[in-house]
């Protein structure tokens, strides 16, 4: 396990704790590996998973908007755009982007899936 943490702080997080687990396969998106990924726990509870991987150029566009319609149909839908997904289910929030950059670098999807349940001092509400 290696603890993430001055990205978390630079990035105003400073209550989250983020993890990526070593030694055990990196979970899959897209039918490839995911190239970066954390597990982000607040008040000792996983509160937030991070992944990104990386797509082929020539398929970026329309594996994402095939993404994001399934997760939509899944969930509460929010935000559908060519770069970005929003869906909610339950107190579960996804969040999705895809970056193409303009350089010969290959296109990124990032993918936030956040839990929105309320924490009360003590534990969960």
């Amino acid at each position: 396990m290696v603890f993430h943490d001055s990205a978390s702080v630079a990035a105003g997080r400073e209550d989250r704790e983020c993890y990526t687990l070593q030694g055990t396969a990196p979970p899959r998106l897209f039918g490839r590996r995911v190239e970066d990924y954390s597990l982000c726990f607040s008040a000792d509870r996983l509160n937030r998973i991070e992944a990104s991987v990386s797509l082929s150029a020539q398929s970026a566009s329309a594996q994402f908007a095939a993404a994001c319609a399934e997760w939509q149909r899944t969930g509460i839908p929010g935000t559908a755009a060519a770069d970005r997904c929003e869906m909610k289910d339950g107190t579960t929030e996804l969040d999705a982007r895809l970056t193409v950059p303009e350089d010969s670098a290959r296109p990124a999807v990032s993918i936030a899936l956040i839990d929105q349940t309320p924490v009360r001092e003590g534990g969960r509400e």
